[in-house]
Order: structure tokens, then sequence, then C-alpha cells
């Protein structure tokens, strides 16, 4: 909401720098991914398909992947609503993650990871998002997990889940040539 905070560009310049000079990384997109849970779920993915030069994967658990799309039934005059901007402004479609989904170039998606319990309160956001991907044919990973709402049940396993699948993708980058 307070554009003078520019929690994007700490995320995607000053983090990413800070991380690459003070631990031994892999500096460069294939050895760099994204993930969160719940609003940071969102965070991430909007951050990952924004900057999607910068991230080889982005994992998503949870994610409230509806609340920057213009639903009828929300109430725009919220504040929560107000920080992605006014309905049907370049700003609130760029703060959009679904939006991002169907404009990004196909072969520039990174690996996606997606997991949500099935009895989660965005448990139809994810779907609703992975038909979106499905009809644009990019390829993801989705875990729906049953009997689980939003928590850290459905969380702590998928967060494990997802760093096997990369760290399985940075072995073969680390023995590239």
């Amino acid at each position: 909401a307070d554009p003078a905070a520019k929690y994007e560009d700490f995320v995607v310049k000053d983090l990413i720098e800070f991380v690459d000079k003070q631990y031994r990384t892999i500096a460069s997109r294939d050895g760099r991914a994204i993930a969160g849970v719940s609003m940071g779920a969102w965070g991430a993915m909007l951050i990952g398909l924004k900057h999607h030069q910068l991230f080889g994967a982005i994992g998503a658990m949870s994610a409230p992947f509806g609340i920057s799309r213009q639903d009828p039934n929300m109430d725009m005059t919220s504040r929560t609503q107000q920080r992605f901007g006014a309905p049907g402004t370049p700003e609130r479609l760029e703060r959009d993650p679904a939006t991002l989904a169907t404009t990004i170039p196909i072969e520039s998606v990174p690996l996606l990871y997606l997991a949500c319990g099935n009895q989660d309160i965005f448990a139809g956001d994810n779907r609703r998002f992975v038909e979106r991907l499905t009809a644009r044919k990019i390829p993801y990973e989705y875990r729906e997990l049953s009997p689980f709402g939003h928590s850290w049940e459905v969380w702590d396993t998928q967060v494990v889940n997802f760093v096997d699948a990369i760290s399985t993708r940075w072995d073969q980058v680390r023995a590239r040539p």
C-alpha cells in the first residue's frame, strides 16, 4: 500500500544480492527459488512470475489467489482491496498472479509447486489458479491434501516436498560443466 516501502525491490534486489554475497549459492535463476505460505504464497507467486528471470522455482502453499482478483462479491471499498488498485487498472492487473500467469511466455515460467488442504478457505482459489495454468498448458505440480484446512499440517510437509523437488534440480545445475 505504501509505494515508498518498496518491499518488492527489497526481495528482488537487496535480499538476493545479500544472500548471494553472504552464502555459497548458485547465483542464477536455476539456483534460486521463492516460496511462501498463505499470503506469503500469494506474494511468492506474484514476485516469482513478475521476475521470472530471477527465479527457477516458485512454491505456493494455500495462496489466497482470489484476493487480487476483481470478484463482484468482494467489498472493493475495503482497505485491503484498495491496496491492489482500482478495478480494471494496470496497477491492479500487475498485482494479480493469475493475470501474470496468462501473459508470461510459457517457456519463461519457473517450476511451479502449489499445495493446499481440500478444506482450506482458499482451496477454490487454488483450483481456479490451476485451471488457468492448465488452460495455457503451463506445467505445474498441484497437491490438494485431505482432510486439511489452512494449517501447518499441510505446510510442514509441503514445504519439505517443495525443497526436495528443487534440490533435485539444483543437483543437476551443480553437475553442469
